[in-house]
């Protein structure tokens, strides 16, 4: 599914040069339970070959919902997350595959953020040879951020809507990342409606939604592999 929010944006270039762009797809990926590998496609839609490297952080949230981010060494392959190759050379019109690979424990969800920056040219990073005759006069690039959801060993989903005051609120008490998809306020009749909206709600969060007399809700609740149409009025 297509993310809504994008997690990193960015930049200026400082030549008038037609910099590499690159495109990968989803901004939000989920790793089932049943699977420890991963594949994301880096396309290059660009004029100039792309030359791209991978940052890895996990995503770590305390007790109140509070994310921090620590760094993983890219290069080290006995992270518990690794993505393979983390240095790419992507000709224009071209495409790679960057393969993610998780060998920690399931025991909770986990959260990783995947930075795919482009770079100059590095000859030592990349082992390109010196012939290649490829600009590198843009010097600030865009880079594009990527959250991969791990999924624990044994998926649990339970989520329920209540009723609190003046607000609706979708609470998921499972043990795994619930999908609020394609969500809309509308009239009674379904005719008006807001544009829709997607929400990814952590185990223990929830989402809170204003009660309006005359207004629903309508959305698809996707539980891992399920999906169902809600509709709240």
């Amino acid at each position: 599914m297509k993310a809504i929010i994008m997690a990193l944006c960015l930049l200026t270039p400082i030549s008038s040069s037609v910099a590499a762009l690159i495109s990968i797809g989803d901004m939000y990926d989920f790793m089932p339970s049943d699977k420890n590998t991963f594949e994301k496609s880096v396309n290059n839609n660009g004029d100039n070959t792309a030359f791209v490297r991978v940052n890895v952080v996990e995503m770590i949230y305390d007790a109140n919902g509070k994310s921090h981010e620590q760094a993983l060494d890219s290069d080290n392959q006995e992270n518990e997350l690794v993505v393979s190759p983390n240095r790419m050379v992507i000709a224009a019109g071209e495409q790679q595959i960057s393969r993610i690979v998780y060998s920690g424990n399931r025991d909770r969800e986990r959260y990783y953020r995947l930075r795919y920056m482009p770079t100059e040219r590095n000859d030592s990073d990349h082992g390109q040879p010196a012939a290649i005759q490829i600009s590198t006069s843009i010097k600030v690039l865009a880079g594009l951020g990527s959250i991969i959801i791990v999924r624990p060993g044994q998926e649990h989903y339970s989520t329920y809507v209540t009723k609190n005051g003046y607000q609706y609120e979708v609470r998921n008490d499972g043990n795994s990342t619930v999908v609020i998809e394609n969500m809309q306020s509308c009239d009674a009749a379904y005719r008006e409606c807001a544009e829709p909206e997607t929400t990814y709600v952590r185990p223990g969060s929830s989402k809170t939604l204003p009660l309006t007399i005359g207004n629903h809700y309508r959305y698809t609740l996707v539980e891992g592999t399920t999906k169902k149409l809600v509709h709240i009025e």
